[in-house]
């Protein structure tokens, strides 16, 4: 019974890259700069008309709902 199981184990282990599908976003590595885009819909009315004034600062983004 675990040799049955070590052996599905490996197979799925060697099989899953196969199987992997690319992402259908970009992928960001470090240093590289994020895509532009200008927020809506806020509820405090910020300071900034864009990210790109708020080059170099830490940013968190909450988003919520329905996809």
């Amino acid at each position: 019974m675990f040799r049955t199981f070590m052996l599905g184990a490996l197979l799925a282990l060697l099989t899953a890259p196969a199987f992997a599908q690319d992402s259908p976003y970009p992928i960001l590595k470090v240093g590289e700069d994020a895509a532009e885009f200008t927020p809506r819909n806020v509820i405090n009315t910020p300071w900034y008309t864009s990210f790109a004034e708020l080059k170099g600062d830490v940013i968190l983004i909450k988003a919520w709902g329905k996809n």
